[in-house]
């Protein structure tokens, strides 16, 4: 699968991606708000790109958004979901890369949510404070029949 479509930075549409969630995922019943993948579809750690990342509000999503175990004096950061939960939300197939060297947010949005708006705020900071990264944003609407933000 190749690179995601930037909505943000340079030559992209300034639109925000909008999706609806139309089943449960297949893992849990609770859903993290934001989940950040990179290029090659892997996961992102707020926490490892500090310069970039590093608002109250991502790095408090990244938190939420996996659980963490140590096995063989290793630790280790597994999300709640997994893109094959993820996905199995959504209506259509779904690519998990980002724009070349830029970021993909897959944010989970749900009625009546502070935390959500804080987040949407955050990210739109990011934009303005880094114009130059490619970005894509996807916004998943989330219903009550679905599941529940994550929020701890």
């Amino acid at each position: 699968m190749t690179a995601g479509q930037a909505t943000y930075g340079p030559g992209s549409s300034g639109q925000i991606e909008q999706q609806v969630a139309i089943a449960k995922p297949a893992t849990s019943t609770a859903i993290p708000l934001l989940y950040v993948f990179d290029e090659t579809g892997d996961y992102v750690h707020a926490s490892t790109r500090s310069g970039v990342l590093s608002s109250a509000a991502l790095l408090k999503a990244d938190q939420e958004a996996y659980w963490s175990e140590v096995a063989e004096n290793r630790f280790y950061q597994i999300p709640w979901l997994d893109k094959c939960s993820q996905a199995s939300m959504l209506r259509e197939p779904f690519n998990f890369r980002a724009p070349k060297g830029g970021f993909l947010f897959v944010q989970y949005i749900a009625v009546n949510c502070d935390e959500c708006a804080l987040l949407t705020g955050a990210i739109r900071q990011l934009i303005t404070t880094h114009p130059d990264i490619p970005l894509r944003w996807v916004q998943v609407q989330v219903s009550g029949g679905i599941g529940h933000v994550r929020k701890e």
